[in-house]
């Protein structure tokens, strides 16, 4: 999954969808659920068959399926109350944020014996209410049988939306949720969440799978604006880092990554086996740290106890401008030249879900690589 965000709320996972007009053609499909018969970059109908309003909704098209969000939703996002996660290929979640999860996370993470990936992602479960997730299983898949059983132990309602081909939809969802120790707010919050299940499971619109290299993910793009071109960062070690270093090769990656989220940190040894022991010559590797300003003692930590050697950057104000204020999602890498243009498409998230993460991020060098021999 990514962890998607919105401006420095931790744990909110948020999508930006832009879109230009196009005509849509549809029909009815499997189970009697509306279906577009194609997906269209504007106009598309749910499966109530009303228009889908695209600047509040989520468009999974390696799933087949997207979301529109109710205003409910859109404003307790917006405040950080809730975290979409991103399954690329299957589907997405919906989590409510209590007021306490950061600071729970922030305390787990500065422990000398900080937590695993499993035991953080305990610490969420256990504080922060699993509220929806809609999933695409496809009955010809390794993981299928894994994700749908992880949706039964999470969720008490799991619904079958349709059946399109060899994929059953399905819709999970809670409704107790007094086994966690809400505030009066957050409890207040959360019951105007599960007030609309079934406005969303409504909203939902159906078209067919996108395809790419990665399972159907289209991955996102990125401005041509961005860049690299001028800035002077300092880093975690205390040095100084600018365009300059980055005129020394060929090609160098990006990571962005920040202190709240866990797949970013998850990711970190893989990086550093990548670092270490597998970029060619004329290849460098750094990461940015987003919130390294505000945590710098536990951007360190984190470094320090998974043994990075790579240098992290802390964006100076011109770093922030040009390319942090339009990442939209953690992880994300970006492929930079010597002059620090951005090479190629970014990649959110892990690029490998079978934990062949460092394998796959030198593929993708190495696709950037010959972009920058041929002038691309």
């Amino acid at each position: 999954m990514n962890n998607l965000k919105k401006k420095r709320s931790p744990l909110i996972l948020l999508i930006t969808i832009c879109m230009t007009l196009s005509l849509l053609t549809a029909c009815g499909q499997g189970s009697g659920i509306f279906v577009n018969k194609e997906f269209s970059e504007t106009d598309m109908l749910t499966i109530n068959k009303t228009a889908v309003d695209f600047e509040n909704s989520m468009m999974l098209k390696s799933a087949g399926f997207g979301l529109q969000l109710t205003p409910e939703i859109s404003e307790l996002n917006k405040a950080g109350k809730t975290s979409f996660g991103v399954m690329p290929g299957y589907g997405i979640t919906l989590r409510f944020n209590p007021n306490n999860l950061s600071e729970l996370i922030r305390e787990a993470q500065l422990k000398d014996d900080a937590p695993t990936p499993e035991e953080m992602q305990k610490i969420v479960s256990e504080n922060a209410p699993a509220l929806y997730s809609i999933m695409r299983i496809p009955s010809k898949d390794d993981m299928a049988a894994e994700i749908l059983q992880e949706v039964k132990d999470t969720y008490s309602h799991v619904d079958i939306i349709t059946v399109r081909g060899n994929d059953t939809y399905y819709f999970a969802y809670n409704d107790d949720f007094s086994s966690f120790a809400l505030n009066e707010t957050d409890k207040a919050d959360v019951d105007l969440l599960a007030a609309q299940f079934d406005a969303l499971k409504n909203s939902i619109c159906m078209f067919p799978l996108g395809k790419d290299d990665f399972g159907g993910y289209e991955p996102p793009t990125i401005s041509s604006d961005i860049n690299m071109n001028d800035f002077s960062a300092a880093t975690l070690d205390g040095s100084i880092f600018t365009n300059d270093d980055l005129a020394k090769y060929d090609l160098t990656m990006v990571n962005i990554w920040t202190t709240w989220c866990t797949y970013c940190i998850e990711e970190m040894p893989d990086l550093q086996k990548l670092y270490s022991d597998m970029l060619p010559d004329n290849v460098n590797l750094i990461t940015i740290c987003g919130d390294a300003k505000e945590e710098p003692e536990l951007s360190r930590k984190i470094m320090e106890r998974i043994e990075c050697t790579f240098k992290t950057l802390v964006p100076d104000e011109k770093l922030q401008k040009s390319l942090l204020n339009e990442v939209q999602a953690f992880p994300t890498t970006i492929f930079v030249d010597s002059e620090g243009n951005i090479v190629g498409d970014p990649q959110m998230g892990a690029p490998s879900a079978d934990g062949k993460v460092a394998d796959a991020y030198l593929k993708l060098i190495n696709e950037r690589l010959r972009m920058v021999v041929n002038g691309q």
